[in-house]
């Protein structure tokens, strides 16, 4: 135990003190070290190592998405929550870098803020920017000349009747027979969302929250509806109100308006509007933050929740099940990625993909990122600097007969604001198998803080262990930690991989190690200057030893056969031995050592053994 300063004096070498009583014991007192709990031992249990000294902290899968800084006690031996830039760990055993975002040079002329983006057929992209139209052929990567002016900004659109439409968030709306006609503009309603349903075409006036309907989209063609109750909801004088398809309880599809207080679903029959069983707080929208709502995706409608949150709704057997699935569960993220909510879902095949933006907050990012029933993964990050902007759209066309790509609205170094593509195929392909693939020139990784589920505990790593696929000079990753919570630089270990085969990269100077309670890594990873190659980390191991914390332990022999040194009986002697085992708190210890000077602890008694002889 720990040293007692104010130690008492022992008579000779074969006289003890103990919680304050004088006794005379039979031998030397005989120290040993003891630990709080014994070495660890498992056997045959899958995911956990056998070694009783060395313990190992291994990631080999993170598709269970960013968000989360501390390693999860009983996590099976993996860290499946991080954060990162440019990165694809969207396969296990094989997390590389991003996709390749390839920009697309504006329409000649042109300095405006990209407004909207659609794709108008298979291989045609209308964009909008600052309410000049145009359209970009996917195939030819060429731009027509401005077709016609919106009267408004672009907040949604649908195609119906063999027509695109746009609503505008000011002038009613806009429709087009062709990719390259004029618009033909309609006034009323204002501010609309539409929706296709039940082979008409739908619209929601969010200026009133009055519902209307027509089977052609023509002007003065719109049947009249039920308004949502109570509108304006929460007194807001701006509500945004959103159109969607989704089930009902009985797993029909009806349509449904997503609201600043929770979802309302429409009863046809009644044509009357019903409150969903989600129901949501008051929030004010910003068109410019919260442009867009909601979508479905596979089985479930996703509802964007105020500026940061994601609900998942899905009606299965009657019951309304909602789930939080917000970018950054459970824990946060880092500061890239607190600028703004998700502008934009897309839904395509099993990923559902958003468009992050900066929340009308200059120096903020924007990013791709892409949800796959686990968590979200920043596949593109945007970190240069950038103006206020919003998300135009996120759109698929093709590029000849195999390759499809995924449009989206950013900006450059130079704030202009313009538009990106990644090809689609890219994001689901394992890259392990696949040659054609191109990716982003660098990305990184950072793991979540690891403490082994006992962050008090001293502990020293030996050792790192990583493997990664497709490394060469060119294509590397750097291994670089920081220790016991720190928020500041990295420092790197060793240099950057360049071999395929495992490396094993060891701590401290002559490989002594490194002490820690906790710690982090950071992997970087960058491609040379061709853009089909890319390390990809297929395991990445850290061999560390628990320190658990040493104490003195004293084994001593009672001689309770006469009376004690300060005159206690042999049954007082026994009677205060009791005592002493049945005490909570700590006692003094003292003893004699071979020089002759006494050493005195605050201790417990453990262990009492022996025999207790009457008479």
């Amino acid at each position: 135990m720990a040293d007692y300063v104010s130690a008492p004096q022992v008579g000779d070498n074969l006289e003890i003190i103990l919680y304050g009583y004088r006794y005379r014991i039979k031998g030397p007192v005989r120290v040993i070290m003891g630990t709080q709990f014994p070495a660890k031992l498992v056997q045959g249990d899958f995911g956990k190592d056998d070694n009783p000294v060395i313990s190992t902290y291994s990631v080999s899968d993170l598709r269970g998405g960013m968000g989360l800084w501390r390693y999860p006690v009983g996590g099976g031996g993996e860290d499946k929550y991080w954060t990162g830039e440019n990165i694809n760990p969207l396969h296990a055993g094989a997390t590389t870098l991003g996709p390749l975002a390839t920009v697309v040079a504006r329409p000649g002329g042109t300095t405006d803020v990209v407004d909207w983006i659609t794709a108008f057929n298979d291989v045609t992209l209308v964009a909008v920017f600052s309410n000049s139209l145009f359209n970009y052929n996917s195939s030819t990567d060429a731009w027509t000349a401005s077709i016609d002016t919106t009267p408004g900004g672009v907040t949604d659109s649908v195609w119906f009747n063999g027509r695109q439409f746009y609503a505008e968030s000011s002038a009613g709306y806009s429709y087009h027979t062709a990719a390259d006609a004029t618009l033909t503009d309609v006034a009323t309603p204002t501010y609309p969302s539409f929706v296709v349903w039940d082979g008409r075409l739908w619209l929601m006036n969010q200026s009133t929250g009055v519902l209307s309907v027509s089977t052609t989209g023509n002007a003065a063609s719109w049947t009249t509806l039920a308004a949502i109750p109570g509108f304006p909801l929460g007194g807001f004088t701006f509500a945004q109100l959103e159109l969607i398809i989704y089930d009902d309880a009985a797993g029909e599809p009806i349509i449904w308006c997503l609201t600043n207080q929770g979802p309302f679903m429409y009863d046809a029959g009644n044509d009357k509007w019903i409150r969903s069983r989600m129901i949501t707080p008051y929030f004010y929208r910003v068109a410019a933050i919260n442009r867009f709502l909601g979508t479905v995706h596979r089985e479930s409608m996703y509802f964007q929740y105020k500026t940061n949150r994601v609900y998942k709704i899905t009606m299965t057997g009657g019951t309304m099940l909602v789930d939080d699935v917000s970018v950054g569960l459970p824990d946060g993220l880092t500061a890239i990625y607190t600028g703004g909510p998700i502008g934009r879902f897309f839904s395509l095949d099993n990923k559902l993909f958003g468009l992050m933006v900066p929340n009308d907050v200059s120096g903020d990012p924007v990013s791709m990122v892409v949800y796959n029933d686990r968590g979200w993964h920043p596949l593109y990050t945007n970190t240069v600097a950038t103006t206020s902007i919003y998300a135009a759209g996120i759109a698929e066309v093709n590029v000849g007969n195999t390759v499809k790509r995924l449009y989206f609205n950013d900006q450059d170094a130079t704030n202009t604001n313009h538009l990106r593509w990644i090809r689609s195929h890219d994001l689901f392909d394992n890259p392990l198998f696949s040659t054609t693939r191109t990716y982003a020139a660098s990305g990184n990784i950072e793991l979540s803080v690891f403490d082994g589920g006992y962050e008090a505990q001293q502990k020293v790593a030996i050792a790192c262990r990583i493997k990664v696929a497709g490394a060469s000079a060119n294509e590397t990753v750097q291994i670089a930690y920081r220790i016991d919570r720190s928020t500041g630089s990295y420092t790197n270990l060793g240099s950057a991989i360049t071999s395929t085969t495992e490396q094993t990269l060891r701590f401290g100077t002559n490989n002594v190690g490194l002490a820690f309670k906790s710690i982090q890594f950071r992997l970087t990873l960058a491609r040379g200057a061709t853009t089909t190659l890319a390390p990809k980390i297929e395991y990445f191991a850290m061999d560390y030893i628990r320190l658990p914390e040493v104490r003195k332990g004293f084994q001593v022999t009672i001689d309770a056969s006469d009376n004690a040194p300060d005159g206690q009986t042999p049954q007082q002697q026994l009677e205060n031995l009791w005592t002493a085992v049945e005490t909570s708190t700590l006692g003094t210890f003292a003893y004699r050592d071979d020089t002759g000077g006494t050493r005195s602890y605050l201790v417990k008694v453990m262990r009492p053994e022996g025999v207790e002889q009457t008479g």
